[in-house]
Protein backbone atom coordinates (compact mmCIF):
# COMPACT_ATOMS: atom_id res chain seq x y z
CA UNK A 1 0.00 0.00 0.00
CA UNK A 2 2.83 2.40 0.86
CA UNK A 3 4.42 1.75 -2.55
CA UNK A 4 1.18 2.68 -4.28
CA UNK A 5 0.79 5.83 -2.14
CA UNK A 6 4.41 6.88 -2.78
CA UNK A 7 4.02 6.36 -6.52
CA UNK A 8 0.72 8.26 -6.53
CA UNK A 9 2.23 11.20 -4.65
CA UNK A 10 5.31 11.22 -6.90
CA UNK A 11 3.28 11.28 -10.12
CA UNK A 12 0.86 13.85 -8.73
CA UNK A 13 3.79 16.17 -8.11
CA UNK A 14 5.28 15.51 -11.51
CA UNK A 15 2.02 16.66 -13.09
CA UNK A 16 1.76 19.75 -10.93
CA UNK A 17 3.71 22.72 -12.28
CA UNK A 18 1.83 25.03 -9.93
CA UNK A 19 3.67 23.64 -6.88
CA UNK A 20 7.02 24.15 -8.57
CA UNK A 21 6.16 27.70 -9.65
CA UNK A 22 5.29 28.59 -6.05
CA UNK A 23 8.57 27.38 -4.62
CA UNK A 24 11.25 28.50 -7.05
CA UNK A 25 12.56 32.06 -6.96
CA UNK A 26 10.78 32.76 -3.69
CA UNK A 27 12.30 33.41 -0.31
CA UNK A 28 12.89 30.31 1.78
CA UNK A 29 10.72 30.20 4.89
CA UNK A 30 12.70 29.96 8.12
CA UNK A 31 11.90 27.10 10.48
CA UNK A 32 13.19 25.47 13.62
CA UNK A 33 13.23 21.70 14.16
CA UNK A 34 14.98 19.29 16.47
CA UNK A 35 17.55 16.89 15.10
CA UNK A 36 17.28 13.18 15.66
CA UNK A 37 19.82 13.76 18.47
CA UNK A 38 17.63 16.37 20.14
CA UNK A 39 19.51 19.54 19.10
CA UNK A 40 17.57 22.51 17.78
CA UNK A 41 18.39 23.74 14.25
CA UNK A 42 17.03 26.70 12.31
CA UNK A 43 17.30 27.22 8.58
CA UNK A 44 18.60 30.72 9.38
CA UNK A 45 21.58 29.07 11.15
CA UNK A 46 22.96 28.46 7.66
CA UNK A 47 22.84 31.99 6.24
CA UNK A 48 25.40 32.62 3.51
CA UNK A 49 25.55 28.91 2.67
CA UNK A 50 23.85 26.91 -0.05
CA UNK A 51 21.35 24.70 1.77
CA UNK A 52 19.93 21.48 0.38
CA UNK A 53 16.68 20.42 2.05
CA UNK A 54 15.67 16.84 1.42
CA UNK A 55 12.17 15.83 2.57
CA UNK A 56 11.75 12.07 3.12
CA UNK A 57 10.15 9.25 5.09
CA UNK A 58 11.49 5.87 6.14
CA UNK A 59 8.84 3.93 4.20
CA UNK A 60 9.56 5.66 0.88
CA UNK A 61 11.46 3.37 -1.49
CA UNK A 62 12.63 6.31 -3.60
CA UNK A 63 14.01 7.96 -0.45
CA UNK A 64 15.95 4.82 0.38
CA UNK A 65 17.41 4.71 -3.14
CA UNK A 66 18.69 8.28 -3.02
CA UNK A 67 20.35 8.17 0.42
CA UNK A 68 23.57 6.68 -0.96
CA UNK A 69 23.76 9.63 -3.37
CA UNK A 70 23.10 12.14 -0.60
CA UNK A 71 25.73 10.52 1.63
CA UNK A 72 28.31 10.81 -1.16
CA UNK A 73 27.34 14.43 -1.79
CA UNK A 74 27.62 15.32 1.89
CA UNK A 75 31.02 13.68 2.33
CA UNK A 76 32.48 15.51 -0.67
CA UNK A 77 30.81 18.90 -0.11
CA UNK A 78 32.71 21.89 1.22
CA UNK A 79 30.87 22.34 4.54
CA UNK A 80 31.86 26.01 4.65
CA UNK A 81 29.74 26.59 1.52
CA UNK A 82 27.08 23.85 1.40
CA UNK A 83 24.87 22.20 4.01
CA UNK A 84 22.53 19.24 3.57
CA UNK A 85 19.54 18.93 5.90
CA UNK A 86 17.44 15.77 5.72
CA UNK A 87 13.94 16.64 6.95
CA UNK A 88 12.05 13.55 7.99
CA UNK A 89 8.30 14.03 7.76
CA UNK A 90 7.85 12.35 11.12
CA UNK A 91 4.13 13.11 11.15
CA UNK A 92 3.82 10.54 8.33
CA UNK A 93 5.83 7.82 10.13
CA UNK A 94 4.61 4.92 12.24
CA UNK A 95 7.24 5.67 14.88
CA UNK A 96 10.43 7.59 15.55
CA UNK A 97 12.16 4.24 15.93
CA UNK A 98 11.47 3.58 12.23
CA UNK A 99 13.28 6.85 11.47
CA UNK A 100 16.23 5.97 13.71
CA UNK A 101 16.48 2.53 12.07
CA UNK A 102 16.47 4.10 8.59
CA UNK A 103 19.22 6.55 9.62
CA UNK A 104 21.37 3.72 11.03
CA UNK A 105 20.88 1.40 8.05
CA UNK A 106 21.69 4.16 5.58
CA UNK A 107 24.63 5.47 7.65
CA UNK A 108 23.36 9.03 7.39
CA UNK A 109 25.96 11.38 8.85
CA UNK A 110 24.33 14.66 7.79
CA UNK A 111 21.81 16.44 10.02
CA UNK A 112 18.44 14.69 10.24
CA UNK A 113 15.64 16.99 11.36
CA UNK A 114 12.29 15.71 12.63
CA UNK A 115 9.16 17.46 11.34
CA UNK A 116 6.97 15.85 14.00
CA UNK A 117 3.86 17.92 13.32
CA UNK A 118 4.32 18.27 9.56
CA UNK A 119 4.54 22.06 9.90
CA UNK A 120 7.62 22.54 7.70
CA UNK A 121 6.18 20.16 5.13
CA UNK A 122 3.07 22.37 4.99
CA UNK A 123 5.05 25.62 4.85
CA UNK A 124 6.97 24.35 1.84
CA UNK A 125 3.87 22.73 0.31
CA UNK A 126 5.52 19.32 0.07
CA UNK A 127 3.01 17.12 -1.69
CA UNK A 128 5.21 14.12 -2.51
CA UNK A 129 8.39 12.52 -1.35
CA UNK A 130 11.21 12.65 -1.82
CA UNK A 131 11.41 16.35 -2.58
CA UNK A 132 14.70 18.24 -2.63
CA UNK A 133 14.96 22.01 -2.45
CA UNK A 134 18.14 24.00 -3.09
CA UNK A 135 18.36 27.36 -1.34
CA UNK A 136 21.04 29.84 -2.40
CA UNK A 137 23.31 31.94 -0.18
CA UNK A 138 20.77 34.79 -0.11
CA UNK A 139 18.02 32.53 1.21
CA UNK A 140 16.14 32.26 -2.07
CA UNK A 141 14.76 28.97 -3.38
CA UNK A 142 16.85 28.17 -6.44
CA UNK A 143 15.45 24.78 -7.43
CA UNK A 144 12.79 22.31 -6.35
CA UNK A 145 13.25 18.71 -7.49
CA UNK A 146 10.57 16.05 -7.16
CA UNK A 147 11.47 12.39 -6.89
CA UNK A 148 14.85 10.82 -6.19
CA UNK A 149 17.93 12.89 -7.00
CA UNK A 150 21.55 12.03 -7.71
CA UNK A 151 24.72 13.64 -6.46
CA UNK A 152 25.55 14.74 -9.98
CA UNK A 153 22.20 16.47 -10.54
CA UNK A 154 22.47 18.40 -7.25
CA UNK A 155 26.06 19.43 -8.01
CA UNK A 156 25.01 20.68 -11.44
CA UNK A 157 22.16 22.72 -9.94
CA UNK A 158 24.46 24.24 -7.33
CA UNK A 159 26.88 25.39 -10.03
CA UNK A 160 24.18 27.18 -12.04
Amino acid sequence: MKKIMTAFLFFTIMLSTEAQAFAENGEAIDFELNTIDGHSKKLSDYKEKIVILNFWTSWCEYCYEEMMELNALYHEADKTEVELLAINITSQERSEEDVRHFVRVNKMTFPVLLDKKGEVMKKYRILGIPTTIIIDEEGMIKKTMFGPVTKKVIEEEIKK
